[in-house]
């Protein structure tokens, strides 16, 4: 077997250890129990420093509070060390057997046939076996207590079902019956134990260990060496081996020791080499399995960021006075593979140049009693007498480093690889292993595709051409891969692009990304073959997995230079179409900025305007004056709010035309009339020049008003004064059957555009940056709300401006005729403000807003009429039901409102069966304002609609035409 294969089948080991459920309980037990051995480490150490003055100091009665709690402390940590570490093991292997039923009992049941396997109750029982000496019996009660607990509860004998009613009594119920048939194997088990050999396990395994030892023969050296194996084998295993072989040690060792210094002192040559202080200074130097020269290499080697640099770092001084429980349990080396040759190995090493050093006389034979804890190189020196112990000790450190140094790179690289494959990694690569036949096939007939195909094999990096097209036949195999292929990027590839590269097709990276992309991986890159730029597409398949591990890789590699040429030009389309976006949404946001301004400004005359009709409430005509510019400045804010929800509307489709018969006469007139004020303030001249045969058509008198209205109105803002307007319009050619088509013309001697505004004129938000204009109010939205609407009816539009000199906007309209309407005139639809008496009348006003409710109140309370209020749908639908039929005598409803809206309570009311329920008028007055709004009014069972702000003359008039 070469040293590759052996390292393999370390490696191969380690990993079946690791799957052992009892194993893993076993390590995470001992590791639970890392705060308390260092506890018991440090005060050990505290407890034994070997200095006389030391000791005299912590002994004496100015600090000797000090020494008894460090005794109470190094006490209690090991007294009962081996009934918690029971505990801990108990508790981790029932989490990772999972068992659900009884988890939590399941510690104090395993803790009880601790007890029992002890013999607690027999009359020589050993109470320090409830500390370390008693590992051995802890690690085996614990398992056999779990896993006896498992197997009893999976039967479910008495058919207890969980529940989760009362949980913990429930959870004790189904535990009673296995903890109790544990308890009653581990009786039955200690009392045959006690029957046959007059003690417990633990005693006849003592027992039959040193009998072992007895059986090995005269030759010290031989003993000693076997005596070493026996010890770190048990430990090896998280058995205390020296307390289990205590006979051997305390006993026949240390008579050993005895004899030496007996020897002396009647003035003969000390001959027994092997003894306890021999072992302990020159044998086990850091505790057993030599462990010192294993933390110093941890602690040299390893990042600082790794655990086991941090748990060395813990364990280092305690493993100078031989204390080496922190180390062993927290890397750990117990039950691991990788550590237990040199566990074995180095120790024995020891004993053999120690026992040969004394031999040759480099050291004395010892016979001087040195407590097991001295530390390092003290206890070399004084067992000696000689600083040659000393030199002794750091040279077997030097030799134990040597031996280890080899299994803790290997320990390193399993790290390495452990670190690199996560349990979600894992259970990504028995997936892709499922699929592998698939992936197979899929490489087969998918090879054609490329100009090379390779197998890579990750274990040994060696790449073997599959298929490679002639002009690019430059190798057959490559031996060294990652380097390979390190060295290609750094002389074909773009500088820029190295680094991610270099980053990506690391072996430890490579590998990740392959699992992470369910094995398989692309990369794209420029490079430069032969003295041409091509872009390939390199393509990597994990074509075969071993021992749950990718092995096998197919490298493919395509020329994708045509198709990038493609892409770049698609992602220029792309990026064309992004600016255009960022153009819009940077003029909206130009916009939004604009707004701010506009709207701030009306607001400020009418807060301002508001501070001072306040402060002149006895001065009629200044009062007078305030509440005109405050009608003003509200009548322009909510021309700004509607112009941004008209065009919210048209963005969004969401905008329908009417079809309705109209007179184009009719409407000029009622747009001259709106504009005309205007104009005279400036006095701007208004020309209408009109050529048409037909006034009566049908279209959307909204939407065309909206048109007439929106160019009009810039053409006086944008007019200086005494300047002219003219509007023409005249009948053309028709376009379509049973359509009129006309022509208006709109021309102003104002300002004029640019040639680079006008080309944006439609846009939306798009405002003017000229100086003069900027300080014109308005949204940037009215032209293109008029583009939107012409062209929702199937219009056109067109304008023709220069600066200074004016703008000439023609529009083009196709309505449909309307033969059968005689030339009529429209009527129109005024209010005249009169007074309206509504005395006796009963009016329900349903508001959840209090400002809007005291305005509408005060405002309708002029009338006369007698109001009742309600919050909300709900309040006003109850006040309904109460009152008797025919109460009211109109109903005026809001519609946004909180527990019921106002739809719902119209409806409620319509369907209470009352005999006035389909009768009693309901109004709408709402700031809901588009169309749908209006419909959705009428589809709940409202009578009209009434937008807020409201006006008072319209709100009158259709009160008086619902209460009629």
């Amino acid at each position: 077997m070469n040293l590759q294969a052996f390292k393999n089948k370390l490696l191969y080991l380690a990993e079946k250890f690791e799957q052992v459920k009892f194993i893993q309980a076993v390590r995470r037990g001992f590791i639970f129990m890392i705060p308390i051995i260092m506890v018991y480490s440090f005060s050990s150490v505290i407890l034994s420093i070997p200095i006389p003055a030391y000791q005299s100091w912590l002994q004496s009665q100015n600090v000797r509070f000090i020494f008894d709690i460090v005794t109470l402390l190094n006490s209690a940590t090991t007294s009962y060390f081996s009934i918690l570490l029971v505990f801990s093991i108990s508790w981790s292997y029932a989490e990772i057997l999972n068992i659900k039923n009884g988890k939590s009992f399941i510690p104090f049941a395993a803790c009880a046939s601790f007890l029992l396997i002890l013999g607690v109750s027999n009359e020589n029982f050993d109470i320090s076996y409830l500390g370390a000496p008693g590992t051995f019996s802890a690690i085996l009660s614990a398992v056999v207590s779990v896993k006896l607990f498992d197997k009893i509860n999976r039967l479910n004998i008495l058919k207890i079902k969980d529940s989760d009613n009362s949980f913990i009594l429930n959870k004790m119920i189904i535990s009673i019956f296995p903890i109790a048939i544990i308890l009653i194997l581990f009786a039955l088990l200690s009392y045959i134990v006690f029957a046959l050999s007059g003690g417990s396990l633990q005693n006849i395994l003592a027992d039959l260990l040193y009998k072992f030892f007895q059986l090995i023969g005269v030759h010290k050296l031989i003993q000693g060496i076997v005596y070493m194996l026996m010890i770190q084998s048990l430990w090896f295993f998280g058995v205390h081996g020296t307390y289990l072989l205590y006979q051997v040690n305390d006993v026949y060792l240390n008579d050993l020791l005895n004899l030496n210094i007996q020897a002396m002192s009647n003035g003969f040559v000390p001959h027994e080499i092997v003894n306890t202080v021999f072992l302990n200074s020159f044998v086990n130097i850091g505790g057993c399995g030599a462990t010192l020269a294993l933390v110093i290499i941890f602690l040299v080697i390893n990042k600082k960021k790794e655990n086991v640099h941090k748990i060395s770092k813990f364990g280092f001084i305690p493993s100078l006075f031989n204390i080496n429980e922190i180390i062993t349990y927290g890397v750990p080396v117990i039950f691991n593979p990788i550590f237990c040759i040199p566990f074995l190995i180095a120790p024995v090493v020891n004993l053999v140049v120690s026992y040969f050093s004394t031999i040759i006389g480099f050291i004395p034979v010892i016979t001087q009693n040195v407590n097991w804890a001295c530390p390092i190189f003290v206890s070399g020196y004084l067992s000696t007498q000689s600083i040659n112990g000393v030199i002794l000790q750091i040279a077997l450190i030097v030799i134990d480093i040597l031996i280890y140094i080899p299994f803790v790179n290997l320990y390193n690289s399993k790290k390495e690889l452990e670190e690199l494959f996560t349990e979600s990694d894992i259970e990504n690569i028995k997936t892709l292993k499922e699929a592998e036949h698939d992936r197979i096939r899929l490489i087969n007939s998918l090879s054609d595709m490329y100009y090379a195909v390779f197998e890579l094999n990750l274990e040994s990096e060696q790449c073997v051409k599959v298929k490679i097209k002639d002009e690019y036949d430059d190798f057959d195999v490559i031996n060294d891969f990652f380097n390979y292929v390190e060295g290609f990027i750094k002389e074909n590839i773009p500088q820029d692009e190295q680094k991610d590269l270099l980053e990506l097709l690391n072996k430890k990276n490579f590998i990740r990304a392959l699992i992470e992309h369910d094995g398989i991986l692309e990369i794209e890159y420029q490079c430069n073959y032969k003295g041409s730029n091509i872009w390939n597409r390199a393509g990597y398949i994990l074509s075969e997995i071993r021992d749950d591990k990718p092995y096998m890789v197919t490298v493919t590699i395509r020329n994708v230079s045509d198709i990038k040429v493609e892409q770049e030009a698609h992602n220029q389309a792309l990026k064309d179409a992004y600016e255009m976006a960022r153009n819009a949404n940077n003029a909206k946001t130009d916009f939004l900025s604009s707004m701010s301004h506009d709207i701030r400004t009306p607001m400020n005359a009418i807060m301002g305007m508001t501070v001072i009709a306040k402060n002149n409430k006895d001065n009629v005509e200044k009062l007078e004056d305030c509440l005109d510019k405050i009608e003003t400045s509200s009548n322009h804010l909510l021309d700004l709010i509607n112009d941004v929800l008209d065009m919210s509307k048209i963005e969004s489709g969401k905008v329908t035309l009417n079809e309705e018969p109209l007179d184009l006469d009719s409407i000029i007139d009622d747009v001259l009339n709106i504009i005309l004020p205007t104009a005279r303030d400036k006095h701007i001249t208004v020309k209408l020049n009109k050529e048409i045969n037909h006034a009566f058509v049908q279209g959307d008198v909204l939407r065309i008003n909206q048109i007439f209205l929106n160019i009009l109105s810039n053409a006086v803002k944008f007019t200086p004064k005494n300047g002219n307007i003219q509007i023409f319009i005249r009948e053309i050619t028709p376009e379509y059957k049973n359509y009129i088509s006309y022509e208006f013309k709109f021309i102003d001697n104002g300002i004029g555009m640019s040639e680079e505004f006008k080309d944006k004129i439609f846009t939306p938000f798009a405002r003017s940056e000229e100086s003069v204009i900027k300080n014109v109010e308005g949204t940037g939205l009215g032209m293109s709300i008029v583009k939107n609407i012409v062209d929702m009816m199937n219009g056109e539009i067109y304008v023709k401006s220069k600066i200074n000199k004016g703008s000439e906007f023609t529009v083009i309209l196709h309505l449909k005729s309307q033969d059968d309407i005689k030339n009529k005139t429209v009527k129109e639809d005024k209010i005249e403000n009169k007074n309206y008496d509504f005395k006796g009348k009963k009016i329900l006003l349903v508001e959840d807003n209090k400002l809007n409710m005291d305005i509408a109140s005060e405002i309708i309370g002029y009338t006369g009429a007698d109001i009742e209020k309600a919050e909300n749908g709900k309040e006003a639908l109850e006040k309904y039901l109460i009152n008797k039929e025919n109460y009211y005598d109109l109903i005026i409803m809001d519609i946004r409102m909180p527990i019921m809206n106002g739809y719902e309570a119209t409806e409620k009311i319509r369907n209470s069966g009352r005999d006035d329920s389909e009768t009693v008028p309901i109004i709408a007055m709402t700031a809901d304002a588009f169309s749908d709004d209006i419909r959705k009014t009428k589809e709940a069972g409202m009578n009209a609609h009434i937008t807020k702000p409201f006006d008072i003359n319209k709100l009158m008039s259709v009160m008086n035409e619902m209460i009629k």
